[in-house]
């Protein structure tokens, strides 16, 4: 598999968004 710009910054973009949307998560979930 061929890691080009494309693939990169789809899996930054993608990680990004787990990292944030996980933190927000957490902030909801705390009482």
């Amino acid at each position: 598999m061929s890691w080009n710009w494309r693939t990169t910054l789809g899996v930054a973009l993608f990680a990004a968004a787990v990292i944030s949307g996980w933190s927000a998560w957490q902030q909801r979930a705390r009482p």
